[in-house]
Protein backbone atom coordinates (compact mmCIF):
# COMPACT_ATOMS: atom_id res chain seq x y z
CA UNK A 1 0.00 0.00 0.00
CA UNK A 2 1.45 3.32 -0.82
CA UNK A 3 -1.26 5.46 -0.63
CA UNK A 4 -3.03 6.31 2.88
CA UNK A 5 -5.52 9.38 2.18
CA UNK A 6 -8.10 9.76 4.63
CA UNK A 7 -8.27 13.61 5.24
CA UNK A 8 -11.26 14.21 6.17
CA UNK A 9 -12.89 11.48 6.98
CA UNK A 10 -14.82 11.93 10.23
CA UNK A 11 -12.58 10.09 12.17
CA UNK A 12 -11.87 9.50 15.78
CA UNK A 13 -10.01 8.42 18.55
CA UNK A 14 -5.95 7.53 18.30
CA UNK A 15 -3.86 6.59 15.23
CA UNK A 16 -2.21 3.22 15.59
CA UNK A 17 1.76 3.59 17.31
CA UNK A 18 2.58 0.59 14.78
CA UNK A 19 1.16 2.25 11.35
CA UNK A 20 5.00 2.50 9.46
CA UNK A 21 5.08 -0.56 10.81
CA UNK A 22 2.78 -2.59 9.00
CA UNK A 23 2.59 -0.01 5.99
CA UNK A 24 6.78 0.24 4.99
CA UNK A 25 6.07 1.72 1.67
CA UNK A 26 3.73 4.08 2.25
CA UNK A 27 4.66 7.51 -0.02
CA UNK A 28 1.69 9.67 1.14
CA UNK A 29 -0.23 9.74 4.77
CA UNK A 30 -2.79 12.26 4.78
CA UNK A 31 -4.63 12.03 8.17
CA UNK A 32 -5.84 15.43 8.02
CA UNK A 33 -9.17 17.01 8.63
CA UNK A 34 -10.14 14.33 11.29
CA UNK A 35 -10.79 14.16 15.10
CA UNK A 36 -7.75 12.16 15.91
CA UNK A 37 -5.99 13.90 18.45
CA UNK A 38 -7.00 13.73 22.40
CA UNK A 39 -4.09 17.25 23.04
CA UNK A 40 -2.32 14.48 24.91
CA UNK A 41 1.89 14.34 25.08
CA UNK A 42 1.26 10.81 23.47
CA UNK A 43 -0.92 11.78 20.35
CA UNK A 44 2.33 11.83 17.59
CA UNK A 45 3.80 8.56 18.71
CA UNK A 46 2.47 7.06 15.47
CA UNK A 47 5.39 8.98 13.93
CA UNK A 48 7.95 6.72 15.37
CA UNK A 49 6.77 4.17 13.54
CA UNK A 50 6.93 6.11 10.36
CA UNK A 51 10.36 6.31 10.41
CA UNK A 52 10.07 3.03 8.61
CA UNK A 53 8.97 4.69 5.72
CA UNK A 54 11.53 4.93 3.64
CA UNK A 55 9.51 6.39 0.45
CA UNK A 56 7.61 8.35 2.35
CA UNK A 57 7.38 11.59 0.64
CA UNK A 58 3.82 13.41 2.19
CA UNK A 59 2.78 13.59 5.90
CA UNK A 60 0.04 15.89 7.32
CA UNK A 61 -2.12 15.56 10.29
CA UNK A 62 -2.71 19.27 10.34
CA UNK A 63 -6.36 19.76 11.76
CA UNK A 64 -7.01 17.26 14.39
CA UNK A 65 -6.17 18.57 18.17
CA UNK A 66 -2.83 16.58 18.08
CA UNK A 67 -1.08 17.68 21.63
CA UNK A 68 2.69 17.28 23.30
CA UNK A 69 5.87 18.02 20.89
CA UNK A 70 7.12 17.50 17.44
CA UNK A 71 8.55 13.89 18.74
CA UNK A 72 12.80 14.26 17.49
CA UNK A 73 12.33 10.83 16.09
CA UNK A 74 11.08 13.40 12.75
CA UNK A 75 14.59 13.65 12.11
CA UNK A 76 14.13 10.39 10.76
CA UNK A 77 11.72 10.62 8.67
CA UNK A 78 12.34 9.32 5.07
CA UNK A 79 15.31 11.65 3.03
CA UNK A 80 12.61 11.90 0.14
CA UNK A 81 9.54 13.69 2.52
CA UNK A 82 8.70 16.74 0.56
CA UNK A 83 5.69 17.84 2.49
CA UNK A 84 5.15 18.06 5.98
CA UNK A 85 2.08 19.91 7.24
CA UNK A 86 1.02 20.08 11.23
CA UNK A 87 -0.69 23.21 11.06
CA UNK A 88 -4.07 23.72 13.29
CA UNK A 89 -2.81 21.44 16.04
CA UNK A 90 -2.10 21.67 19.53
CA UNK A 91 1.39 21.24 19.13
CA UNK A 92 3.80 22.66 21.99
CA UNK A 93 7.27 23.33 23.04
CA UNK A 94 10.30 24.17 20.28
CA UNK A 95 10.65 23.37 16.89
CA UNK A 96 13.57 20.47 16.81
CA UNK A 97 16.77 20.98 15.19
CA UNK A 98 16.55 17.95 13.64
CA UNK A 99 14.15 18.66 11.19
CA UNK A 100 17.00 20.09 9.43
CA UNK A 101 17.63 16.52 7.99
CA UNK A 102 14.78 16.55 5.70
CA UNK A 103 17.08 18.15 3.10
CA UNK A 104 13.76 17.58 0.40
CA UNK A 105 11.13 19.57 2.02
CA UNK A 106 9.24 21.88 -0.12
CA UNK A 107 6.87 23.34 2.08
CA UNK A 108 6.58 23.28 5.94
CA UNK A 109 3.55 24.04 7.69
CA UNK A 110 3.50 24.51 11.24
CA UNK A 111 0.69 26.92 11.59
CA UNK A 112 -1.83 27.92 14.20
CA UNK A 113 -0.05 26.01 17.34
CA UNK A 114 1.93 26.73 20.58
CA UNK A 115 5.54 26.68 19.58
CA UNK A 116 7.36 28.55 21.32
CA UNK A 117 11.22 29.26 21.35
CA UNK A 118 13.57 30.56 18.64
CA UNK A 119 13.29 29.09 14.92
CA UNK A 120 16.66 26.52 14.85
CA UNK A 121 19.69 28.20 13.03
CA UNK A 122 19.43 24.68 11.22
CA UNK A 123 16.15 25.74 9.65
CA UNK A 124 18.80 27.19 6.73
CA UNK A 125 19.73 23.50 5.38
CA UNK A 126 16.32 23.55 4.25
CA UNK A 127 17.36 24.41 1.15
CA UNK A 128 14.96 23.39 -1.19
CA UNK A 129 12.33 24.49 0.80
CA UNK A 130 9.43 26.83 -1.06
CA UNK A 131 6.94 27.47 1.41
CA UNK A 132 7.17 28.15 4.88
CA UNK A 133 4.30 28.62 7.51
CA UNK A 134 5.24 29.39 11.28
CA UNK A 135 2.00 31.92 11.57
CA UNK A 136 0.59 31.88 14.47
CA UNK A 137 2.53 30.51 17.11
CA UNK A 138 4.06 31.81 20.01
CA UNK A 139 8.00 31.59 18.68
CA UNK A 140 10.46 34.44 19.82
CA UNK A 141 13.54 36.08 19.48
CA UNK A 142 15.03 37.42 16.21
CA UNK A 143 14.61 36.00 12.55
CA UNK A 144 17.94 34.03 12.40
CA UNK A 145 20.00 35.25 8.95
CA UNK A 146 20.20 31.54 7.97
CA UNK A 147 16.80 32.47 6.76
CA UNK A 148 18.76 34.13 3.53
CA UNK A 149 19.69 30.26 2.61
CA UNK A 150 16.12 29.41 1.87
CA UNK A 151 17.03 31.18 -1.86
CA UNK A 152 13.92 28.95 -3.43
CA UNK A 153 11.23 29.94 -0.63
CA UNK A 154 8.37 32.00 -2.64
CA UNK A 155 5.98 32.28 0.08
CA UNK A 156 7.09 32.95 4.16
CA UNK A 157 4.47 33.49 6.90
CA UNK A 158 5.47 34.29 10.37
CA UNK A 159 2.79 36.53 11.26
CA UNK A 160 1.09 36.67 15.07
CA UNK A 161 4.27 35.46 16.98
CA UNK A 162 6.65 37.36 19.27
CA UNK A 163 9.82 37.81 16.88
CA UNK A 164 11.82 40.61 17.82
CA UNK A 165 14.87 42.71 16.20
CA UNK A 166 15.62 43.64 12.47
CA UNK A 167 14.82 42.01 9.35
CA UNK A 168 17.24 40.03 8.35
CA UNK A 169 19.99 41.61 6.30
CA UNK A 170 20.10 38.02 4.68
CA UNK A 171 16.52 38.24 3.27
CA UNK A 172 17.46 39.77 0.14
CA UNK A 173 18.98 36.05 -1.13
CA UNK A 174 15.33 35.49 -1.62
CA UNK A 175 14.81 37.03 -4.92
CA UNK A 176 11.78 35.18 -5.65
CA UNK A 177 9.75 35.87 -2.48
CA UNK A 178 6.23 36.40 -4.07
CA UNK A 179 3.94 36.56 -0.22
CA UNK A 180 5.90 37.66 2.42
CA UNK A 181 3.90 38.07 5.95
CA UNK A 182 5.49 39.31 9.31
CA UNK A 183 2.70 41.25 10.37
CA UNK A 184 1.80 41.14 14.33
CA UNK A 185 5.23 40.92 15.70
CA UNK A 186 7.55 42.94 17.51
CA UNK A 187 10.31 43.82 14.55
CA UNK A 188 12.11 47.46 14.68
CA UNK A 189 14.66 49.01 12.84
CA UNK A 190 14.23 50.10 9.26
CA UNK A 191 12.52 48.55 6.78
CA UNK A 192 15.51 47.98 4.65
CA UNK A 193 16.42 49.22 0.91
CA UNK A 194 16.98 45.83 -0.43
CA UNK A 195 13.26 45.04 -0.67
CA UNK A 196 13.45 46.72 -3.97
CA UNK A 197 14.52 43.63 -5.45
CA UNK A 198 11.95 40.91 -4.74
CA UNK A 199 10.53 42.06 -8.41
CA UNK A 200 7.95 39.05 -8.34
CA UNK A 201 6.74 40.43 -4.41
CA UNK A 202 3.30 39.94 -4.63
CA UNK A 203 1.82 40.28 -1.44
CA UNK A 204 3.69 41.92 1.66
CA UNK A 205 2.31 42.69 5.00
CA UNK A 206 4.46 43.93 7.69
CA UNK A 207 1.22 45.94 9.67
CA UNK A 208 2.01 45.94 13.50
CA UNK A 209 5.65 46.42 14.17
CA UNK A 210 7.66 49.11 15.52
CA UNK A 211 8.86 49.64 12.19
CA UNK A 212 10.62 52.98 12.21
CA UNK A 213 12.02 55.64 9.89
CA UNK A 214 11.16 56.43 5.62
CA UNK A 215 9.40 53.99 3.65
CA UNK A 216 11.87 53.14 1.32
CA UNK A 217 11.69 54.86 -2.28
CA UNK A 218 12.78 51.30 -3.72
CA UNK A 219 9.24 50.03 -2.96
CA UNK A 220 8.36 51.23 -6.37
CA UNK A 221 10.47 48.96 -7.84
CA UNK A 222 7.66 45.98 -6.73
CA UNK A 223 6.15 46.24 -10.27
CA UNK A 224 4.07 42.80 -9.26
CA UNK A 225 2.70 43.96 -6.06
CA UNK A 226 -0.82 43.93 -5.39
CA UNK A 227 -1.36 44.47 -1.62
CA UNK A 228 1.02 46.66 0.47
CA UNK A 229 0.47 46.51 4.11
CA UNK A 230 2.40 48.40 6.67
CA UNK A 231 0.24 49.89 9.04
CA UNK A 232 0.35 50.36 12.61
CA UNK A 233 3.94 51.30 13.13
CA UNK A 234 6.40 54.14 13.34
CA UNK A 235 6.98 55.04 9.97
CA UNK A 236 7.64 58.88 9.15
CA UNK A 237 8.70 61.23 6.55
CA UNK A 238 7.06 61.56 3.17
CA UNK A 239 4.93 58.83 1.55
CA UNK A 240 7.37 57.57 -1.43
CA UNK A 241 5.74 58.93 -4.53
CA UNK A 242 7.30 56.13 -6.54
CA UNK A 243 4.52 53.92 -4.95
CA UNK A 244 2.79 55.63 -8.04
CA UNK A 245 5.23 53.12 -9.99
CA UNK A 246 3.55 49.78 -8.79
CA UNK A 247 0.51 49.72 -11.20
CA UNK A 248 -0.67 46.42 -10.08
CA UNK A 249 -2.18 47.49 -6.63
CA UNK A 250 -5.45 46.55 -5.52
CA UNK A 251 -4.76 47.04 -1.00
CA UNK A 252 -2.53 50.37 0.08
CA UNK A 253 -2.64 50.69 3.95
CA UNK A 254 -0.42 53.23 5.17
CA UNK A 255 -2.44 53.74 8.19
CA UNK A 256 -1.32 54.38 11.91
CA UNK A 257 1.78 55.65 11.49
CA UNK A 258 3.67 59.77 11.41
CA UNK A 259 4.13 60.09 7.71
CA UNK A 260 3.66 63.97 6.73
CA UNK A 261 3.57 65.93 4.03
CA UNK A 262 1.08 65.40 1.01
CA UNK A 263 -0.84 62.96 -0.69
CA UNK A 264 1.83 61.64 -3.72
CA UNK A 265 -0.36 63.21 -6.85
CA UNK A 266 1.61 59.82 -8.30
CA UNK A 267 -1.22 58.14 -6.67
CA UNK A 268 -3.39 59.09 -9.78
CA UNK A 269 -1.48 55.92 -11.58
CA UNK A 270 -2.86 53.48 -9.57
CA UNK A 271 -5.93 52.77 -11.41
CA UNK A 272 -6.28 48.78 -10.02
CA UNK A 273 -6.74 49.93 -6.67
CA UNK A 274 -9.49 48.96 -4.49
CA UNK A 275 -8.68 49.86 -1.06
CA UNK A 276 -6.67 52.64 -0.06
CA UNK A 277 -6.13 53.56 3.45
CA UNK A 278 -4.14 56.49 4.62
CA UNK A 279 -5.93 57.79 7.95
CA UNK A 280 -3.98 58.40 11.40
CA UNK A 281 -1.20 60.20 10.25
CA UNK A 282 0.29 64.07 9.84
CA UNK A 283 -0.51 64.11 6.27
CA UNK A 284 -1.44 68.43 5.02
CA UNK A 285 -2.26 69.86 2.11
CA UNK A 286 -4.95 69.07 -0.13
CA UNK A 287 -6.40 65.60 -1.20
CA UNK A 288 -5.25 65.39 -5.06
CA UNK A 289 -8.46 65.78 -7.11
CA UNK A 290 -7.49 63.06 -9.62
CA UNK A 291 -8.41 60.19 -6.87
CA UNK A 292 -11.50 60.78 -8.08
CA UNK A 293 -11.17 59.16 -11.10
CA UNK A 294 -9.80 55.62 -9.71
CA UNK A 295 -12.64 53.98 -10.78
CA UNK A 296 -12.29 50.59 -9.17
CA UNK A 297 -11.51 52.44 -5.22
CA UNK A 298 -14.07 51.25 -3.30
CA UNK A 299 -12.59 52.13 0.12
CA UNK A 300 -10.95 55.39 0.96
CA UNK A 301 -10.00 56.45 4.35
CA UNK A 302 -8.12 59.28 5.29
CA UNK A 303 -9.52 60.27 8.66
CA UNK A 304 -7.47 61.87 11.57
CA UNK A 305 -4.82 63.71 9.16
CA UNK A 306 -4.36 67.39 9.00
CA UNK A 307 -5.83 67.80 4.75
CA UNK A 308 -7.52 70.69 3.89
CA UNK A 309 -9.03 72.54 0.90
CA UNK A 310 -12.07 71.15 -1.70
CA UNK A 311 -13.03 67.67 -1.31
CA UNK A 312 -13.77 66.30 -4.61
CA UNK A 313 -17.51 65.12 -5.91
CA UNK A 314 -16.93 62.45 -7.78
CA UNK A 315 -15.85 58.49 -7.91
CA UNK A 316 -15.37 57.70 -4.65
CA UNK A 317 -16.16 60.84 -2.98
CA UNK A 318 -19.56 61.04 -4.16
CA UNK A 319 -20.42 57.82 -1.28
CA UNK A 320 -20.50 58.38 1.92
CA UNK A 321 -20.38 54.65 2.48
CA UNK A 322 -16.93 54.17 0.91
CA UNK A 323 -14.96 57.09 2.11
CA UNK A 324 -14.03 58.42 5.58
CA UNK A 325 -12.52 62.38 5.85
CA UNK A 326 -13.38 62.46 9.59
CA UNK A 327 -10.87 64.20 11.77
CA UNK A 328 -9.52 66.99 9.09
CA UNK A 329 -10.59 69.95 10.18
CA UNK A 330 -9.62 71.99 7.50
CA UNK A 331 -12.22 70.29 4.32
CA UNK A 332 -14.39 71.90 3.16
CA UNK A 333 -17.35 71.36 0.08
CA UNK A 334 -18.26 67.45 -0.60
CA UNK A 335 -21.55 65.95 -1.08
CA UNK A 336 -23.88 67.14 1.48
CA UNK A 337 -24.08 64.18 3.58
CA UNK A 338 -20.52 64.59 4.79
CA UNK A 339 -22.20 68.05 6.22
CA UNK A 340 -18.56 70.11 5.83
CA UNK A 341 -18.84 74.02 5.69
CA UNK A 342 -18.85 75.24 2.56
CA UNK A 343 -15.98 76.51 0.73
CA UNK A 344 -14.93 79.91 0.56
CA UNK A 345 -15.74 81.75 -2.58
CA UNK A 346 -12.65 82.19 -4.75
CA UNK A 347 -12.86 85.58 -6.04
CA UNK A 348 -13.18 88.21 -3.01
CA UNK A 349 -15.47 91.24 -2.84
CA UNK A 350 -12.48 93.19 -3.87
CA UNK A 351 -11.27 91.48 -6.97
CA UNK A 352 -14.23 93.07 -8.58
CA UNK A 353 -14.22 96.64 -7.03
CA UNK A 354 -10.64 96.55 -8.50
CA UNK A 355 -11.95 95.55 -11.65
CA UNK A 356 -14.65 98.05 -12.11
CA UNK A 357 -12.61 101.38 -10.62
CA UNK A 358 -9.62 100.75 -12.82
CA UNK A 359 -11.24 100.02 -16.59
CA UNK A 360 -12.94 103.82 -15.82
CA UNK A 361 -9.20 105.37 -14.71
CA UNK A 362 -7.32 103.70 -17.89
CA UNK A 363 -9.73 104.92 -20.20
CA UNK A 364 -9.94 108.48 -18.27
CA UNK A 365 -6.44 109.64 -17.43
CA UNK A 366 -5.09 109.41 -20.82
CA UNK A 367 -7.45 112.25 -21.85
CA UNK A 368 -6.75 114.12 -18.40
CA UNK A 369 -3.07 113.84 -18.89
CA UNK A 370 -3.42 116.30 -21.66
CA UNK A 371 -4.90 118.76 -20.45
CA UNK A 372 -4.32 118.84 -16.63
CA UNK A 373 -1.34 116.25 -15.87
CA UNK A 374 -0.99 117.20 -12.10
CA UNK A 375 -4.75 116.39 -11.79
CA UNK A 376 -4.25 113.24 -13.58
CA UNK A 377 -1.36 111.67 -11.28
CA UNK A 378 -3.79 112.81 -8.07
CA UNK A 379 -6.77 111.01 -9.31
CA UNK A 380 -4.78 108.03 -10.36
CA UNK A 381 -2.82 107.32 -6.94
CA UNK A 382 -6.68 108.16 -4.87
CA UNK A 383 -8.00 105.15 -7.01
CA UNK A 384 -4.63 103.19 -6.61
CA UNK A 385 -5.35 103.80 -2.30
CA UNK A 386 -9.28 103.23 -3.11
CA UNK A 387 -7.93 99.41 -4.85
CA UNK A 388 -5.63 98.78 -2.13
CA UNK A 389 -7.82 98.73 0.58
CA UNK A 390 -10.54 96.86 -1.27
CA UNK A 391 -8.32 93.91 -1.74
CA UNK A 392 -8.21 94.17 2.27
CA UNK A 393 -11.88 93.74 2.54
Amino acid sequence: MRTLDLYRSNLSGPVPFGLGRRMKDLELVNIGGNNLGSGDASDLRFIDSLTNCSKLEILSFDENGFGGVLPTSIANLSSHLNLLVAGRNQLAGNIPAGISTLVNLAALGLEQNLFSGVIPFEIGKLRNLQILTFRENKLSGPIPESIGNLTRIYALDFTENNFNGTIPSSIENILGLQYLDLSDNFLTGPIPQTIGLFFSLTFMYLSYNSFMDALPLEIGKLNNLQELDVSENKLSGHIPSTLGNCLKLEVLFLEGNMFQGSIPPTFSSLRGIKSLDLSRNNLSGQIPKDLAALVLLKNLNLSFNNLAGEVPLQGVFGNLSTISLVGNKGLCGGIAEMRLPACPKSIKKGNRLGFKIIVPIACIIPCLSLEHPGLATEMYNAEIKDVEAGWKL
